[in-house]
């Protein structure tokens, strides 16, 4: 599993306030693995904010 969370913001308290945020959820155990948190101007959509990209490995079922 691995996660990238961007969040429009420069500011370090902001980005914090962020990761916390997901640490508290019901995500959480995703973010116990290759984790990568950002601080971007702007994402793809009037008014967002946040943007979680996950990407997952299955096991190969015979």
């Amino acid at each position: 599993m691995r996660t990238v969370i961007y969040v429009v913001s420069a500011d370090q308290a902001v980005l914090a306030q962020a990761w916390r945020r997901f640490l508290a959820s019901p995500l959480a155990a995703a973010f116990t693995t290759a984790s990568t948190l950002l601080g971007v101007a702007q994402l793809g959509f009037t008014g967002q904010l946040v943007e979680l990209d996950v990407t997952s490995a299955l096991p190969e079922t015979p």
